[in-house]
Parts: structure tokens; C-alpha cells; sequence
């Protein structure tokens, strides 16, 4: 089923690339595919519910990719930490490209950008964490699940909006470099 399940995402995908969501059908999705009619049915009841449990499923992946990479970067450098986090989770999303593109685009129903993130806010609930350094003991986790999210969300939507022009290594570059140049002064000079 994992393979068959691959396979029509990525026939839906192609489809999506050409035209609206409303425009595909089923049918479409199993011919561009090479599984068949009754595979796609005991699996899903129709588009709208296959559609879901993509974003449903990514939106777990990356809170997974998420929570399994920080405690295996060392922390002691908190430049190097955000870019060994972050080259983890870009090439995650760098694999899943046309997949992003479509929720970043809010082409696929129910699977907005904000709806994205709000799915992934629930997945790292649910996932086991990592507890609390002392210093951090203050924090939300509601607080910090929602920035880590959404901000990140923002460096996605970006590297999309280049048509990820850049490599994952560059932009976690990139998202890395931002944690020195955050310093006042750092980067502007105000006149």
C-alpha cells in the first residue's frame, strides 16, 4: 500500500502542476498512475479525502523530521545547531518539492499555508519531546511550536517563491547566517 499510495500522490501531483484541483478526477489520478481503480478506493473514499491525508501525512513527516534531528546536532555552536536543523528539514522538503509547492500554493483544498501549519502545531503535540532545558522552563510550548512553524514556514516560502534556486545546504546557510546578523547593527548601518 506505501508504494501505491506513493504512486498516486505522484500522478496527482503532475495533474496538479497542470491544472486546478477541481479539474482532476479520480479516474485521472488512476490512469496517470500504475495502480489500480480498486486499490485507490480501499484506500480512500474519494479525492477530497486522498487530498487530506497527504497534507495530513507530511504535516506529521515534517514535524518528525523536526523533533528526530534535535537532540542528535550538537548545541554548542547555536549558529552551527540552526544549520545542521535546518539542512536536515530542507532536504526533507527538497525531496518532497512538488508536494510543498502545492500546499505553499494552497492549490489542494483544505491545505493552506496557515492550515498546513496548524496540522504540524498538532503533530509536534502529539510527538514525544524532548523536555525542557532549566533556563527554558518559562517557555510556551504552544508559543514555541507556533513560531518554530510559521517562521520556518516563511524561509519555505521564500526558497519557493526563487523556484528553489538555491540548494537546501545554501539556505540553511542562509537561515544560519541569520541568527549572527539578528544583532543590532550587524547588517545595517542606520544612517
Amino acid at each position: 500500500m506505501v508504494r501505491s499510495r506513493a504512486e498516486y500522490m505522484r500522478a496527482f501531483l503532475e495533474l496538479l502542476e497542470q491544472k486546478e484541483f477541481e479539474e482532476i478526477s479520480v479516474q485521472e489520478i488512476i490512469r496517470k498512475s500504475t495502480y489500480s481503480r480498486a486499490g485507490f478506493y480501499r484506500q480512500f473514499s474519494d479525492k477530497y479525502e486522498f487530498a487530506r491525508s497527504i497534507v495530513q501525512e507530511e504535516a506529521e513527516n515534517y514535524a518528525r523530521t523536526w523533533i528526530k534531528c534535535l537532540p542528535v546536532v550538537p548545541r554548542e555552536d547555536p549558529k552551527e545547531y540552526l544549520y545542521q536543523v535546518s539542512l536536515v528539514v530542507l532536504t526533507h522538503i527538497d525531496e518532497k518539492r512538488a508536494l510543498y509547492k502545492a500546499i505553499l500554493s494552497s492549490k489542494i483544498p483544505g491545505a493552506s499555508l496557515d492550515e498546513f501549519c496548524n496540522l504540524a502545531i498538532e503533530k509536534f503535540r502529539s510527538l514525544p519531546f524532548l523536555s525542557l532545558r532549566e533556563s527554558a522552563k518559562n517557555l510556551d510550548m504552544e508559543f514555541y511550536f507556533y513560531c518554530m512553524t510559521h517562521q520556518f514556514i516563511r524561509y519555505i516560502c521564500y526558497w519557493e517563491s526563487t523556484g528553489f534556486s538555491k540548494t537546501p545546504r545554501e539556505m540553511a546557510e542562509q537561515i544560519a547566517a541569520l541568527y549572527v546578523w539578528l544583532e543590532p547593527g550587524k547588517v545595517l548601518e542606520l544612517a
